[in-house]
């Protein structure tokens, strides 16, 4: 997709959205290999998310930010991107990889004209959130949410810390249960 202008989105309302950055990480190779290549996963991944209603805004080897427009409410959003991220863990695990997320419910301005947020949107607010905790999930294997989202699925979610963000902040993440 073409590059935002500079001052696109500024004068556009707020909306509301639900973000999920994934990753897929290889094993360890002493003990096992991928059993399909990370492209295939990846498309598999776009798949799954269109299916659901989400909009793939990033897509590489291995990776993907995907975005739910929360035009039929935050908790229909986040219960679409939550079932995602359970299916894309699925067909991860199934692919021979470990599956690192963050989901995170958020507000941006998007342009009607490029259907993005103003330039260097990837490093704010609920874009820049979720991956954070895309790669704090890292070494646990599980999808970690914000607040916001695990209290719309408390049953599902399990209260992982209280983590320091700027100065005396603190946010508190959540991890979802399978």
């Amino acid at each position: 997709p073409p590059a935002p202008a500079p001052h696109a989105g500024r004068g556009a309302p707020p909306a509301a959205l639900v973000v999920l950055a994934v990753e897929a990480s290889p094993p360890p190779r002493s003990i096992a290999s991928p059993r399909i290549a990370s492209p295939i996963l990846v498309k598999e991944w776009a798949r799954l998310a269109g299916e659901a209603g989400g909009e793939v805004w990033e897509r590489t080897d291995g990776s993907m930010l995907v975005v739910w427009p929360a035009r039929a409410g935050l908790r229909d959003a986040i219960n679409r991107a939550v079932a995602t991220a359970d299916a894309m863990q699925k067909a991860t695990l199934q692919a021979g990889y470990r599956l690192s997320g963050g989901l995170c419910p958020g507000v941006a301005r998007i342009a009607p004209d490029t259907e993005r947020p103003a330039e260097g949107w990837e490093l704010a607010g609920p874009f820049y959130l979720a991956r954070w905790m895309m790669n704090l999930s890292a070494h646990r294997g599980r999808v970690l949410l914000t607040e916001v989202g695990a209290n719309q699925l408390r049953s599902r979610c399990g209260l992982l810390g209280r983590i320091p963000i700027q100065g005396n902040r603190t946010i508190n993440v959540y991890e979802l249960r399978s």
